[in-house]
């Protein structure tokens, strides 16, 4: 096998958790693994972190707090990284984000004729609200017309789902899309025999960060219409909405403190845990690109309730692996039908470890190294237009 000198590019990395985070973690891991010399560069956010040796921080001007969110503004990001990559001399550069070092990336690379890829993790324009000041309608705008440039200027895109490649297409992006469907870390799948205790009460799960995009007032209306004698809910997760959450869930709906948990940044330890303590996963985000915490909770042996949306629609088979809905209705039903029939969770259960299967790290990585040789070979030979 061909080992491969790549280069991945993130605005996000640790201390920063979430799915690009992840992400990135199994990707410096697996290649590694297989043998190729594979780099992190990301940002400097001013916090200590224990990074492994293959990870490189650019160094940072200064460092703020925006709604509980380092930030981190590059001291002569186009230096460093124009001399990192003339050093490291890349076979391949995976770019993870079409802002800030994207573009910078992207001019470097180019001028040393090193091919580009690209993870279309997010929709972007989904977070228009958090650019203060300036009306959503024009950031939304903006944003659309910026990450249209950046998708025109690589070489290859990957498309965590056919939803995402198919919203694509509809904005005539020429550049060549790949659906590769972002890989789970294998401990999801190694964990999945150790189950719960017997309880009376029915667990139901939702992993997320608390921000507004992912919807999770709509999960405490939820348990409210539930009752509060046969389940119980537990967010694990972090962010901004953290104190609003709970001012909504214990003072507004009045739901009590021994339905309802909170477990902020667990360990990956204490994150199999409560994957393995659930009977159900929950979901309400309306802007996933992939909804890798639904792969993860299949491979836990979770089946999935939730807002019919892209990126649930793409992993969620409508009866066979959980139920996709409309309504706080809709919700509360599927999860009391699925709660009142041990055979409907067995099998919905099954099938979702079937579903997580499509996965696991080593297909995926097998179709990201071939897209990097598909890519490499292309800016070698490029095909005459």
């Amino acid at each position: 096998m061909q080992t491969l000198k790549i280069l991945l590019v993130s605005n996000n990395y640790l201390p920063y958790s979430g799915g690009v985070v992840s992400a990135l973690q199994l990707l410096l891991d697996e290649l590694k693994k297989m043998g190729h010399d594979v780099r992190l560069i990301t940002l400097d956010f001013g916090v200590p972190t224990i990074d492994q040796e293959n990870v490189v921080r650019i160094p940072s001007l200064f460092t703020f707090s925006y709604k509980k969110n380092r930030m981190a503004v590059p001291r002569q990001a186009k230096r460093f990284l124009s001399e990192y990559i003339k050093k490291f001399n890349p076979d391949v550069v995976h770019v993870h984000h079409p802002f800030l070092l994207g573009p910078i990336v992207v001019e470097c690379a180019k001028r040393l004729h090193i091919p580009i890829v690209f993870t279309y993790h997010t929709q972007y324009e989904q977070y228009a609200h958090y650019v203060p000041l300036l009306p959503a309608h024009l950031v939304k705008k903006y944003i659309n017309n910026a990450v249209y440039q950046f998708c025109q200027s690589v070489d290859a895109i990957i498309a965590p789902t056919a939803t995402i490649k198919n919203q694509l297409k509809k904005k005539r992006i020429k550049t060549p899309i790949k659906v590769i469907a972002t890989p789970i870390a294998s401990f999801f799948f190694d964990q999945k025999n150790q189950r719960k205790e017997n309880s009376e009460k029915f667990s139901l799960l939702c992993v997320s960060r608390f921000v507004p995009e992912k919807n999770l007032f709509f999960l405490l209306d939820v348990l409210k219409m539930l009752g509060q004698n046969k389940f119980t809910l537990t967010l694990v997760g972090y962010g901004s909405l953290y104190d609003e959450l709970r001012e909504y869930a214990f003072h507004k709906l009045k739901l009590s403190p021994d339905i309802l948990f909170f477990v902020e940044k667990p360990s990956k330890e204490k994150l199999i845990i409560q994957y393995h303590k659930a009977d159900l996963f929950l979901f309400a985000s309306t802007t996933e690109t992939q909804g890798m915490v639904l792969a993860e909770a299949m491979a836990s042996g979770l089946p999935v309730v939730a807002v019919n949306a892209p990126g649930s629609r793409d992993i969620i088979e409508n009866g066979v692996n959980g139920f996709l809905v409309e309504t706080r209705d809709e919700m509360k039903k599927s999860i009391e039908c699925i709660a009142t029939n041990k055979e409907l969770q067995s099998i919905l259960k099954n099938n979702a470890l079937t579903t997580a299967q499509k996965y696991r790290a080593k297909l995926g990585i097998e179709q990201l190294i071939k897209l990097y040789q598909g890519t490499i070979e292309n800016e070698l030979h490029p095909h005459p237009e």
